[in-house]
C-alpha cells in the first residue's frame, strides 16, 4: 500500500470517528427526518419501556445475570419434552471384601455422576449416604432414614 492510499483511509477512519456519533445521535431523535420536508416535521414523541414497572433498572437488586435467567431456565432449543438432569449421585457397587473372621469389610463403590471411586467401611459416609452393613456382594445404603440395598452386577470371569 503507498503513503498515498494509507493517508486517504486514515482520513476516512478519522471522519466516520468524528461525523458517526452525530449522525448517530440525529437518527435516533428524529428517526423519520430524512423523509419529512421542512413544512411537514412533527413533534418528534419518544417512549421509554421498562420491564419493572414502579422501579428503575438501575436501583433494582437484581444482577444482570437474573435479567437473563428466564432465557437459560426456558432455552428454545432444548427438545420437546426435555427434563433437566437429576442432580442427586448414583451409585455402583464394583465389590467387597470381607475378611475371613468377618470382622474387616470394605466396599469399593463408584459414584457414577461425579466418577469418584470410594473404599469405605461400615459407619463411613458417602456425601449425605452412610454404609449400614457391607454382605458378599451386597451394601446396605442409609439415606434418611431409607434404606438402599446396592449388589454386585453379575460378571462372567468371576465366581
Amino acid at each position: 500500500m503507498s503513503i498515498k492510499n494509507t493517508f486517504i483511509a486514515f482520513c476516512l477512519v478519522l471522519l466516520l470517528i468524528a461525523v458517526g456519533p452525530l449522525l448517530y445521535r440525529q437518527n435516533v431523535l428524529q428517526p423519520n427526518s430524512a423523509v419529512a420536508t421542512p413544512s411537514e416535521k412533527k413533534p418528534v414523541e419518544v417512549r421509554f419501556v421498562k420491564s419493572y414497572p414502579n422501579k428503575d433498572i438501575n436501583t433494582s437488586s437484581k444482577t444482570s445475570n437474573e435479567f437473563y435467567q428466564l432465557i437459560v431456565d426456558n432455552n428454545i432449543f432444548r427438545p420437546l419434552g426435555w427434563h433437566p438432569p437429576k442432580k442427586t449421585p448414583q451409585y455402583t457397587l464394583i465389590g467387597t471384601t470381607i475378611s475371613s473372621n468377618g470382622s474387616d469389610a470394605k466396599a469399593f463403590i463408584l459414584e457414577r455422576r461425579s466418577n469418584q471411586f470410594h473404599t469405605v467401611k461400615v459407619g463411613e459416609t458417602i456425601g449425605n449416604v452412610s454404609i449400614k452393613k457391607i454382605l458378599p456382594k451386597k451394601v446396605i445404603l442409609q439415606e434418611e432414614g431409607k434404606e438402599t440395598v446396592l449388589q454386585c452386577g453379575k460378571l462372567q470371569f468371576l465366581r
